[in-house]
Formats: C-alpha cells, structure tokens, sequence
C-alpha cells in the first residue's frame, strides 16, 4: 500500500542523504508496485552510488520520468503542492519541510564563481596614487559566499535565522607580484520568514529582514578603507521558471568623523532587483541597483549567464557584465564598464 506524502516526507527528513524518489519507493510498495521493470534494477543502483546529494537527486528524477513513476504530490494533502527540485526558492531556503537540512549545513547564499579572465574599460587608478600599485584592465574576479541556519521555527513551524557570509576579491593576477587589489568582506545576521501569496501573477515565497556589515578590511589605509553598515529588508518572489528577489536597505548612521564614505549611498543606492530565469541547464539573471533620485541619479546592473560544462555536473561556464557604480567597495564612486568569463560553481538560484 502506497504512503501519503506526510509519511514520505518524514522518511526523507530522517535520511537526509536519500532521494525523494527513493523515499517514494521504499515508502510504498517496491519498484514492482511502482511499475519499474525489473531491467531498471541497474539503473536505480547507479543512481544510488552517487555521491554528490544533487546529482543523485537528479538522476532518480530523471528515471522517475523515464518509467513513468509517479512521485508529484497532491496539492490538497496540506504538506506540498510541488516536488521541491522543481522550485529554486524552495531548495535554496529550506522553505518546505522535505527540503530542510537541518541548522549549520553550509548552503550557497549569493553566486560563488571564479572570473579568470575580466576587462575593465576604465580602470580606477587614482585610489592607488599614492603607492606603487598600477592597476591594470585585466585581472581575476572572485567570490565565495555561504549562509548557514543557526535556528529554526522561532516562531511555531515558521521563522529562521541565518549567519551569512560573502566574500568578493579583484586580482591582478596578471600583474607582477600578482597583488590583490581589494577585498570586500560582508557578514550579516539574516531573519527569514516562509510565505505564500499571490502578487501580480508571481507568488511570493520569502520574506526577511538583515542586519549586514560591508567592508574591505583596510581600516588603518584611511584613504582606501570602506565600510557601512545596513538594515536590508528583502522578498523573493517565484513565476514558473522565473525568480524574483527584491531588496531595500537603510544605512545605520556613523560619526561623520570616522566614516570613510559620507557619499556611499548617493552611489550604491538604496534599492536592487535581482531577475533570474532557468531556461533548461542556463541560466540568467540580471540585477538592478538604484538610489532612486530623480536629480542625479545612479545605480548599477550587472548581467550574467550560467551555461553547461561538458562532462561536468557541478560546474557550469560563467559570463558577467557590469556597468555603474560600486561594484567594489574601493570604487564605489566611480563607474565601472566591466566583462568576465569564468567558472561558476553556484547561481543565485
């Protein structure tokens, strides 16, 4: 007798490291009563030696639409109404009960890619003047950025605290010595809360509140030191292939005697856009940032495009554009007219 989907949820949360197809099956009645031939025995022990969870996940979807095993939920059952793999959001915020890791599993936050090859159009000279830096058009651009739950269902079965971590650096990997121009560090304390209503055609799935810092690091260099701190409230939004994230922040005020950058937010903004679409194994996304004054505006869109490797599950080619300003702390005034082709080896969804 098959399960419902509370029971198989259960069993999936239990054993993490097993598929959904998996708990589908041992669930109910075997593979005969699932109606895989006895041929598909091979394949469904190929899957199960994979070591990757994604990639194993993957390869019993596919043989789930291969035998036509039926393993989507019924929307009226209260626990899901869609396989988590089919939604980005889900999978990336823990957002139902089949999808949660638990607290302190590292999960992707932002995209983590490595550029190793970028142009910039009009490098920044003038913050190194000073020094023997020259900057160059050409360096590597790369970024590494996690999140990791410390806390779950604060309030109920809803509301969850994250500590998150981005780190973005520029390079002169071609330049003698091969220097690191700059480095921005960013932590934050993230509060997220799982909702579903619909606006406009897109549902929305999340909404969160963060206290973040954004620095570079360079506290004695006077000159190059940047830094600020924020209030970001945020909400990701979810339309078939298409994901939505839209960001607000305010600046927490510092004494004009030790605030290196008075004028980050005239340039940085104080709103952004995130658009993601997945067409197949591609993605793109583009992302807006404004400071939303009709007199002198400015602001900043960077474009990327994530496509398939061959031979590679994990990895994937990475295209960037960037135009506008900060996109580094060390240049947060001065506009940036940027392309870079690299390796990702995660997307913002």
């Amino acid at each position: 007798m098959a399960c419902d989907t509370v029971a198989m949820a259960r069993l999936y949360r239990r054993w993490r490291k097993l598929p959904l197809l998996a708990a589908a099956l041992l669930c109910g009645a075997g593979a005969r009563a699932a109606g895989v031939p006895p041929e598909a025995a091979a394949e469904f022990r190929r899957c199960a030696a994979l070591v990757s969870p994604d990639t194993r996940l993957a390869c019993f979807d596919a043989l789930a639409v291969t035998y036509g095993i039926p393993v989507a939920v019924q929307p009226t059952d209260g626990v899901l109404d869609e396989l988590p793999g089919s939604s980005r959001v889900s999978r990336r915020w823990d957002l139902e009960e089949i999808t949660q890791r638990g607290r302190f599993a590292l999960i992707v936050y932002k995209p983590n890619y490595f550029l190793a090859g970028t142009y910039n159009f009009d490098p920044n000279q003038k913050p190194f003047d000073v020094g023997a830096l020259r900057v160059r058009h050409e360096e590597v651009k790369l970024q590494l950025s996690f999140k990791v739950k410390l806390t779950d269902g604060l309030f109920g079965d809803n509301g969850d605290l994250w500590a998150t971590y981005t780190q973005q650096s520029y390079w002169l990997a071609y330049a003698k010595s091969a220097p690191f121009r700059d480095t921005s560090y960013e932590p934050s304390l993230l509060f997220t809360w799982r909702t579903r209503f619909d606006a406009m055609g897109w549902r929305a799935r999340l909404l969160g509140l963060e206290l973040d810092h954004q620095s570079n690091g360079r506290g004695e260099f006077g000159a190059l030191s940047r830094s600020w701190n924020r209030v970001i409230g945020k909400a990701v939004f979810e339309r078939g292939d298409f994901v939505a994230e839209a960001r607000a922040w305010w600046r927490i005020p510092e004494p004009r005697s030790s605030d290196n950058n008075p004028d980050i937010e005239r340039y940085m903004g104080n709103t952004e856009l995130l658009v993601s679409w997945e067409h197949g194994p591609h993605t793109l996304s583009a992302q807006m940032r404004s400071n939303l004054s009709p007199r002198s505006h400015r602001g900043a869109a960077e474009l990327t495009w994530s496509f398939p490797v061959p031979k590679s599950q994990n990895l994937k080619g990475y295209a960037q554009y960037f135009y506008g300003y900060g996109e580094s702390l060390i240049d947060y005034n001065v506009r940036t007219n940027r392309i870079g082709l690299g390796l990702a080896f995660s997307d913002w969804y």
